[in-house]
């Protein structure tokens, strides 16, 4: 079994203790975070270290995230979309020939 990788902490956060190593599972729970967010963010850096960037609040819900989801915005409708719609919402009439 492989021993997790720990990353050194040197941002101002005061959630995390400078100078102090950390896994990505115990930085993603400290600051709410998922952890394949944590991950994606720290994999193709060379150094090692975790910056204040490295856990900021993500700004979209892809993975189910614990930000707020996002508020559907509708378009205002115009009266011509209006009126197909109402004649749209209309039943078929099929006679029995």
């Amino acid at each position: 079994m492989s021993v997790p990788k720990r990353y050194k902490f040197i941002g101002e956060d005061n959630r995390f203790l400078k100078n102090v190593k950390y896994t990505l599972s115990e930085v993603a729970r400290t600051a709410d975070l998922h952890e394949k967010t944590i991950v994606s963010r720290m994999q193709f850096k060379c150094d090692k270290v975790i910056t204040d960037n490295d856990i900021r609040p993500t700004t979209c819900n892809f993975f189910g995230g614990r930000n707020r989801a996002s508020i559907p915005i509708s378009k205002p409708v115009k009266p011509p979309e209006r009126l197909s719609s109402k004649w749209l919402k209309r039943k078929l009439v099929v006679s029995n020939i």
